[in-house]
């Protein structure tokens, strides 16, 4: 009948954020609702048109060109050599005519993931009545207008984190889990970097201070890597992310077009503070009786919690990404995100109080919404996007894609 239900609304897809409303009175039945929001945002993500210059219409007109060969010669493609998953994926909506569905594709995986990880949770914890906040949190700091205009990083980061979920935390050390670690590298080169991050969990469990400390040498290990790529020639993968992260932290591509302009651009700046501040106050979190009523108690570092150790490690990561001449850390930012409702939980905020903490995160919150909805807001109004989300239903788009 729930099932029905939702169908029904999609028909009219603003429709579905109605379910918001039932997952507030009832947070209880999140399996009966959660989908309908997703499935709200994918649908919007669907009829979004992107810019020019964003990496979304690049990836728009390579999914035109894919869908005119054969399987073999895009599964082999030279552009993006060794990443299979990504060809295949690109090739399915290239075929079907509608490379929209890639858009759709990453909202669903990347809020899904995020909604899933944080209910789930909560119901094994018996803490259901906080999921309401806790989404409303996560919403606001998942960074929507880039999720949909970039693809390809955002749903590999998003695989991950349910891999790391399955595994650190509900202990599901299976086929399925090394599936889902192993998925995202052929989807995006940056997931290794995810990869790396969990087998470095022992360590960051043991000593998170060396664990910290690595992001100071991040430089040197990508040089170090760059000297000696000779050694994994038998990856493609490894070598483009060895190639990549070296350009990207090189004086040359700082004075490139883009970096230049990255390093101008207002909206960027502000930006990296508020991911900067956001892993700041992560950390602080993540150590017990560190930040406690407002106050500073260095008293312990160590993070009993192998999970909580893997969150803490990508705010390391954000850290680390200042040696790139580009916005990387929005990246693992976004991780984070997908990840932070499991410490919220883990930690007991239930956002009831006016405490220094909380209400530390509802600014982060205010400042991340805000800065997506003045980049997303302009080119919505400008393009035909708001008609399309009226139309653009489940029917609609199989009809398109097979008619």
């Amino acid at each position: 009948m729930v099932i029905l239900f939702g169908l029904l609304l999609s028909l009219m897809p603003p429709l579905l954020f109605v379910s918001v409303l039932l997952l507030v009175r009832r947070p209880q039945l999140w399996r009966n609702y959660l989908w309908m929001c997703v499935l709200g945002l994918a649908l919007f993500a669907y009829s979004y048109e992107p810019t020019t210059s964003s990496d979304t219409y690049r990836y728009y007109y390579l999914i035109e060109q894919l869908g005119r060969m054969s399987f073999s010669d895009a599964l082999f493609r030279s552009d993006y050599s060794g990443h299979y998953i990504l060809n295949i994926w690109f090739w399915i909506a290239g075929k079907l005519g509608s490379p929209n569905l890639v858009a759709l594709t990453t909202v669903a995986v990347v809020y899904g993931i995020s909604g899933y990880i944080t209910c789930d949770y909560a119901e094994r914890m018996e803490k259901t009545e906080l999921i309401p906040k806790i989404l409303l949190i996560q919403f606001l700091l998942l960074p929507y207008f880039s999720i949909i205009n970039n693809i390809r990083n955002v749903t590999a980061f998003s695989i991950i984190c349910l891999a790391a979920y399955r595994d650190l935390s509900k202990h599901k050390r299976n086929v399925g889990t090394i599936l889902l670690y192993i998925i995202p590298c052929l989807i995006h080169s940056s997931a290794i970097s995810l990869v790396i991050l969990r087998l470095l969990v022992p360590l960051a469990k043991k000593r998170p201070i060396i664990t910290f400390a690595l992001a100071f040498f991040v430089s040197t290990f990508i040089d170090l890597a760059y000297n000696n790529i000779a050694i994994f020639q038998g990856s493609s993968v490894i070598t483009q992310s060895i190639i990549k992260a070296y350009r990207y932290s090189s004086d040359e591509y700082a004075a490139t077009g883009y970096g230049a302009a990255y390093r101008t651009y207002w909206w960027n700046n502000v930006n990296y503070v508020v991911c900067m501040a956001y892993a700041v106050l992560t950390v602080l979190f993540t150590f017990p009786k560190v930040l406690d009523s407002g106050k500073l108690v260095l008293r312990r570092f160590k993070i009993e919690d192998s999970l909580t150790n893997f969150i803490f490690l990508i705010c390391v990561m954000i850290f680390a990404t200042n040696v790139f001449n580009a916005p990387h850390y929005w990246r693992y930012a976004a991780a984070l995100s997908m990840l932070v409702g499991y410490m919220f939980i883990n930690k007991n905020m239930e956002f009831n109080s006016f405490e220094i903490g909380q209400v530390s995160v509802w600014i982060l919150c205010i400042s991340f919404g805000f800065l997506q909805t003045i980049r997303l807001l302009p080119v919505v109004l400008q393009s035909g996007c708001l008609t399309n989300f009226l139309i653009n239903n489940p029917i609609t788009i199989i009809v398109i894609m097979f008619v």
